[in-house]
C-alpha cells in the first residue's frame, strides 16, 4: 500500500503472519476460520497459529481464490474452502479508512 502512495491506515506492513493476526485482533478486525471472507479480506493459515498469509481476491460459494507469495518461490493463485481446519482466520481491512500519504482522501475503485 505504501508504494502506491498510500499510508499504514489499513494496516501496516508486516514481517510475520502471527504479527499481521495480532494487530487485527488488537483493532477488532479479525474474524475466525468459519467466516465467509470478502475480496481484499487477508487470509491467515496455520490450523491453530498464523503461519501463512494470502489476500483473498474472490469468493464463490465455499471456495476462496487468493493470491499467495512464498509458494515454490513463486507468487500464486490457490483456492482454499471456507471453514478449513488449515485456516487460522481472516483479517478484515477498514478500506473505509483508505488515506493518501499526503493526507487527501481516495475517491477511486480498489480493486484486489
Amino acid at each position: 500500500s505504501k508504494k502506491a502512495g498510500y499510508s499504514d491506515s489499513i494496516f501496516p506492513k508486516f514481517a510475520g503472519a502471527s504479527q499481521g493476526a495480532s494487530w487485527f485482533k488488537k483493532n477488532n478486525q479479525f474474524q475466525g476460520r468459519n467466516y465467509t471472507p470478502q475480496p481484499g479480506d487477508v487470509l491467515f493459515t496455520g490450523g491453530d497459529s498464523a503461519t501463512h498469509t494470502a489476500l483473498v481476491v474472490e469468493v464463490k460459494g465455499n471456495t476462496i481464490y487468493t493470491i499467495e507469495g512464498n509458494i515454490s518461490d513463486k507468487v500464486k493463485r490457490r483456492t482454499h474452502t471456507v471453514g478449513d481446519s488449515n485456516i487460522y482466520g481472516y483479517g478484515t481491512p477498514d478500506y473505509s479508512k483508505l488515506v493518501k500519504s499526503d493526507n487527501t482522501s481516495s475517491t477511486e475503485t480498489v480493486t484486489v
